[in-house]
């Protein structure tokens, strides 16, 4: 017996073993199953990283808005706040788009061939490919931020300026509106580089862009972040099925293992493969990805949602 299912449990008060064989059959679907929590854990763990992180760059625009209203007056004061400021969100925003960048790379990496959804189900991963050709076309701001994300990693920081459009003294009143932005210049870009970041992008957005000479990196960061949300939506539809089942598989297969209302169990069984432990089947841990799919679930994109909120506040004409 090389591949069973190893209960331990007390019996006169002394500590006893019991050994459920397993067929190969069985033994690949447990392990197919257990594979199944892995990697649902996984992607969620992921994403959970990406929106704290995304909560911490908004945070830090709304910080940097204030110090530089606060600062408008002093001018060396205003220039050491304004490098400190763009410090934090560089660190703020390169780690979304790296971060971003794992996420994606563990849904769907064309270059190796590889998609978490292939261990969960591998008849899944045409519809979420179809998802993820959607979003390329209709989501000009997530390729934009796919191909600055490359131009960081080579050649240079995101957040290079900030602009603040502020009254004068002489104006001030009630209803004065300032209008904070993290722009990125593209006439003080390089042709090659320009030319790579607007790769992919199509040409009535490219001409918006260049007429405008800006991209507004906090727009940007909200459309990559919206493109990622969006595929992991369609990821947890699909997968949905498949980890209930999962969840049912292994709740059935305990129970009529070992009548556990009998014994008094020393701890959780272990799966056994070629007389060594694999893994324990005890799942209190994956309600940890219950617990970061209903954390996460509020599904804010900005096209969903009209927020009222002062970093967005328009210039007034």
């Amino acid at each position: 017996m090389n591949n069973y299912i190893e209960y331990c449990y007390l019996e006169n008060d002394k500590p006893s073993y019991e050994r459920i064989k397993l067929t190969e059959s069985d033994l690949s679907e447990c392990i197919n199953k257990y594979r199944v929590f892995s990697r649902k854990l996984e992607i969620e763990n992921l994403f959970d990283v990406l929106i704290e992180e995304f909560k911490t760059f908004k945070s830090l625009l709304t910080m940097a808005q204030l110090s530089q209203e606060f600062s408008h007056f002093s001018e060396v004061h205003a220039y050491i706040e304004n490098q400190k400021a763009r410090t934090k969100l560089n660190i703020s925003y390169l780690s979304i788009l790296n971060t971003g960048k794992l996420v994606l790379d563990r849904l769907y990496n064309k270059r190796d061939n590889f998609s978490i959804i292939n261990d969960i189900d591998q008849s899944l991963l045409p519809e979420l490919l179809i998802e993820r050709e959607r979003i390329f076309k209709e989501n000009q701001y997530y390729v934009l931020c796919c191909n600055l994300r490359n131009l960081c990693q080579h050649k240079m920081l995101p957040v290079n300026r900030l602009t603040l459009k502020y009254p004068s003294k002489s104006t001030y009143g009630n209803g004065v509106i300032t209008k904070f932005q993290i722009p990125l210049v593209l006439s003080a870009m390089e042709e090659a580089e320009r030319i790579k970041l607007l790769r992919g992008l199509n040409s009535a957005f490219i001409d918006e862009l260049l007429k405008s000479d800006l991209v507004d990196l906090n727009r940007a960061i909200d459309g990559y972040f919206e493109g990622i949300f969006d595929l992991m939506i369609k990821l947890r539809t699909l997968v949905n099925k498949s980890v209930t089942e999962t969840e049912d598989y292994f709740s059935k297969l305990l129970d009529q293992n070992i009548n556990l209302n009998m014994k008094r169990l020393l701890g959780p069984p272990a799966l056994v493969v070629n007389n060594e432990k694999e893994f324990h089947l005890d799942f209190e841990w994956f309600r940890v990805a219950h617990y970061l799919e209903e954390k996460n679930n509020l599904y804010f994109k900005s096209a969903n949602l009209i927020r009222t909120q002062y970093i967005e506040a328009p210039s007034s004409t």
